[in-house]
């Protein structure tokens, strides 16, 4: 079994919380993937699940979406949240997100965990 770290630096915060209705709530995010020896994982394309927690363990998600694939190139990846499942959520606590790549972490359930950079 591998395990794997990721950091993610998150671009923006909020790209857009428009003041009318029709406009979507995005936030762009962008990460690297390591192997637990510190080498970037394998370049190619992965689905990748994301989940907002309102607690750093145990709890539920409150939001979640799939992006598949997302391309990634000696380790990083960029992506937009929001663009698959509309971020509804109020963004007026702090969160914790979870992330999970491909079906391996998928099968055994486990998520990534952050390291600051």
């Amino acid at each position: 079994m591998q395990h794997f770290k990721f950091s993610v630096l998150f671009l923006f915060c909020l790209l857009a919380f428009a003041q009318n209705a029709q406009a979507q709530a995005t936030l762009s995010v962008q990460g690297s993937i390591q192997k637990s020896t510190g080498a970037a994982i394998d370049d190619g394309d992965y689905a990748i699940t994301f989940k907002f927690y309102t607690s750093e363990t145990g709890g539920i998600d409150i939001w979640s979406e799939t992006q598949d694939p997302v391309e990634i190139i000696g380790g990083v990846y960029s992506v937009t949240l929001g663009s698959v499942n509309p971020l509804t959520i109020p963004f007026d606590q702090p969160y914790f997100l979870g992330i999970s790549v491909g079906t391996w972490f998928s099968m055994t359930n486990a998520e990534l965990t952050i390291t600051e950079q």
